[in-house]
Protein backbone atom coordinates (compact mmCIF):
# COMPACT_ATOMS: atom_id res chain seq x y z
CA UNK A 1 0.00 0.00 0.00
CA UNK A 2 1.28 3.39 -1.15
CA UNK A 3 0.82 6.72 0.87
CA UNK A 4 0.57 9.77 -0.75
CA UNK A 5 3.04 12.07 0.10
CA UNK A 6 1.43 15.82 0.74
CA UNK A 7 4.29 18.11 -0.48
CA UNK A 8 2.89 20.87 1.19
CA UNK A 9 3.01 19.82 4.82
CA UNK A 10 6.85 18.63 4.29
CA UNK A 11 8.41 21.80 2.38
CA UNK A 12 12.52 22.12 2.14
CA UNK A 13 13.84 25.33 4.54
CA UNK A 14 14.66 27.23 1.32
CA UNK A 15 11.00 27.31 0.60
CA UNK A 16 10.10 28.76 3.14
CA UNK A 17 11.19 32.14 2.43
CA UNK A 18 8.80 32.96 -0.13
CA UNK A 19 6.19 31.81 2.33
CA UNK A 20 4.01 34.13 3.09
CA UNK A 21 3.87 35.84 6.63
CA UNK A 22 0.83 38.03 7.04
CA UNK A 23 0.75 38.96 4.16
CA UNK A 24 4.00 40.24 3.67
CA UNK A 25 7.07 37.78 1.96
CA UNK A 26 9.16 35.90 3.74
CA UNK A 27 12.31 37.47 1.78
CA UNK A 28 10.51 41.05 2.15
CA UNK A 29 11.29 41.13 6.07
CA UNK A 30 15.24 40.36 5.42
CA UNK A 31 15.03 43.40 3.15
CA UNK A 32 13.49 45.71 5.06
CA UNK A 33 15.70 44.57 8.10
CA UNK A 34 19.16 44.27 5.98
CA UNK A 35 18.26 48.06 5.03
CA UNK A 36 16.99 48.95 8.22
CA UNK A 37 20.51 48.04 9.92
CA UNK A 38 22.81 49.63 7.09
CA UNK A 39 20.46 53.12 7.94
CA UNK A 40 21.27 52.82 11.76
CA UNK A 41 25.10 51.71 11.03
CA UNK A 42 25.54 54.97 8.52
CA UNK A 43 23.68 57.56 11.01
CA UNK A 44 26.14 56.30 13.64
CA UNK A 45 29.15 56.91 11.68
CA UNK A 46 28.62 60.70 11.26
CA UNK A 47 31.17 63.09 12.08
CA UNK A 48 29.04 65.53 13.72
CA UNK A 49 27.84 63.40 16.29
CA UNK A 50 31.29 62.85 18.32
CA UNK A 51 33.23 66.15 19.05
CA UNK A 52 37.54 65.58 18.25
CA UNK A 53 39.17 65.21 21.22
CA UNK A 54 42.09 68.20 20.68
CA UNK A 55 45.23 67.57 21.12
CA UNK A 56 47.91 68.96 23.97
CA UNK A 57 51.10 69.54 23.20
CA UNK A 58 53.92 69.61 25.64
CA UNK A 59 57.53 70.59 26.05
CA UNK A 60 60.24 70.12 28.58
CA UNK A 61 63.22 71.80 28.30
CA UNK A 62 66.09 70.76 30.68
CA UNK A 63 69.28 72.62 30.94
CA UNK A 64 72.41 70.80 32.77
CA UNK A 65 75.46 73.21 33.87
CA UNK A 66 78.81 72.59 35.31
CA UNK A 67 82.18 71.39 34.88
CA UNK A 68 81.78 68.58 32.20
CA UNK A 69 85.09 66.30 34.08
CA UNK A 70 84.02 66.51 36.89
CA UNK A 71 80.03 65.67 36.63
CA UNK A 72 79.64 63.44 33.32
CA UNK A 73 80.80 60.25 34.51
CA UNK A 74 78.43 59.93 37.31
CA UNK A 75 75.35 61.40 35.36
CA UNK A 76 72.26 59.87 33.74
CA UNK A 77 69.47 60.92 32.51
CA UNK A 78 66.02 59.39 31.68
CA UNK A 79 62.54 60.27 30.13
CA UNK A 80 59.42 58.18 29.46
CA UNK A 81 55.54 59.08 28.63
CA UNK A 82 53.70 57.58 30.83
CA UNK A 83 51.02 56.39 27.57
CA UNK A 84 53.61 55.57 25.77
CA UNK A 85 53.23 58.39 22.97
CA UNK A 86 56.18 58.75 20.73
CA UNK A 87 58.74 60.88 22.85
CA UNK A 88 60.83 63.57 20.75
CA UNK A 89 64.33 64.31 21.84
CA UNK A 90 65.97 67.24 20.67
CA UNK A 91 69.50 68.02 21.10
CA UNK A 92 72.17 70.05 19.50
CA UNK A 93 70.56 70.60 16.46
CA UNK A 94 69.75 66.46 16.20
CA UNK A 95 66.47 64.82 16.67
CA UNK A 96 65.90 61.16 17.81
CA UNK A 97 62.42 60.12 17.80
CA UNK A 98 61.75 57.32 21.37
CA UNK A 99 58.70 55.59 19.21
CA UNK A 100 57.98 53.49 22.89
CA UNK A 101 58.41 57.20 24.72
CA UNK A 102 61.41 56.08 26.45
CA UNK A 103 64.92 57.40 26.24
CA UNK A 104 67.99 56.52 28.65
CA UNK A 105 71.35 58.23 28.49
CA UNK A 106 73.61 56.51 30.74
CA UNK A 107 76.65 57.70 32.95
CA UNK A 108 79.54 59.70 30.59
CA UNK A 109 77.44 59.82 27.64
CA UNK A 110 75.60 63.06 28.63
CA UNK A 111 78.08 66.08 28.47
CA UNK A 112 77.55 69.25 30.44
CA UNK A 113 77.05 72.06 29.82
CA UNK A 114 73.80 71.27 27.68
CA UNK A 115 70.85 71.68 27.09
CA UNK A 116 67.99 69.32 26.21
CA UNK A 117 64.55 69.24 24.42
CA UNK A 118 61.78 66.46 25.08
CA UNK A 119 58.61 67.28 23.28
CA UNK A 120 54.82 65.08 23.12
CA UNK A 121 52.07 65.74 21.17
CA UNK A 122 48.99 63.00 22.15
CA UNK A 123 45.08 63.09 22.20
CA UNK A 124 45.23 61.10 25.84
CA UNK A 125 47.93 62.86 27.99
CA UNK A 126 49.92 61.23 30.26
CA UNK A 127 52.57 63.03 31.76
CA UNK A 128 56.72 63.14 31.09
CA UNK A 129 58.73 61.76 34.01
CA UNK A 130 62.16 63.13 33.78
CA UNK A 131 65.40 62.21 35.92
CA UNK A 132 68.55 63.35 36.38
CA UNK A 133 71.30 61.19 38.54
CA UNK A 134 74.35 62.04 39.76
CA UNK A 135 76.53 59.59 42.46
CA UNK A 136 79.57 61.09 42.76
CA UNK A 137 81.15 60.27 46.11
CA UNK A 138 84.36 62.24 47.18
CA UNK A 139 86.23 62.01 50.59
CA UNK A 140 86.09 66.06 50.09
CA UNK A 141 82.92 67.23 48.18
CA UNK A 142 83.92 70.42 45.77
CA UNK A 143 81.33 73.25 44.33
CA UNK A 144 83.20 72.04 41.13
CA UNK A 145 80.92 69.11 41.08
CA UNK A 146 78.01 70.99 41.65
CA UNK A 147 75.51 69.94 39.04
CA UNK A 148 73.01 72.48 38.04
CA UNK A 149 69.31 71.13 36.45
CA UNK A 150 67.17 73.51 35.09
CA UNK A 151 63.62 72.63 34.03
CA UNK A 152 60.73 74.34 32.16
CA UNK A 153 58.10 72.89 31.06
CA UNK A 154 54.99 73.98 28.36
CA UNK A 155 52.04 72.82 27.88
CA UNK A 156 50.44 74.11 24.26
CA UNK A 157 53.07 76.65 24.38
CA UNK A 158 52.10 78.34 28.01
CA UNK A 159 54.81 78.06 30.90
CA UNK A 160 53.58 75.79 33.59
CA UNK A 161 56.69 74.55 35.30
CA UNK A 162 60.00 76.47 35.68
CA UNK A 163 62.21 75.36 38.41
CA UNK A 164 66.16 75.37 38.89
CA UNK A 165 67.89 72.59 41.67
CA UNK A 166 71.88 72.03 42.34
CA UNK A 167 72.91 68.70 43.18
CA UNK A 168 75.64 67.80 45.18
CA UNK A 169 78.22 65.66 45.15
CA UNK A 170 78.79 63.17 48.65
CA UNK A 171 81.50 62.09 50.83
CA UNK A 172 82.17 58.72 51.11
CA UNK A 173 81.22 57.74 54.20
CA UNK A 174 77.94 59.48 53.81
CA UNK A 175 74.53 57.37 53.89
CA UNK A 176 72.32 58.60 51.45
CA UNK A 177 69.17 57.55 49.87
CA UNK A 178 67.56 57.54 46.35
CA UNK A 179 65.99 61.22 47.26
CA UNK A 180 69.69 62.76 47.75
CA UNK A 181 70.91 62.10 44.49
CA UNK A 182 67.94 61.66 41.79
CA UNK A 183 65.96 64.68 40.77
CA UNK A 184 62.88 64.00 38.95
CA UNK A 185 59.45 65.53 37.72
CA UNK A 186 56.64 64.59 36.35
CA UNK A 187 54.66 67.09 34.18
Amino acid sequence: MKENINFEENKPAADMIDEEIGGIKGGTIYAIAFVMLAAFLFASCSDNDVPEKDFVEKKVIISLDGINDSISPWMSFTAYTTNQSILRFVKDNDTLNCKDGVLKIPNGSCQTPCQMELYSRSRYPGYIHVGVTYRKRRTRPLPSDDLNVKVEAFRDNLLELDTSFVMHSFKIEDKIKEADYIFSINF
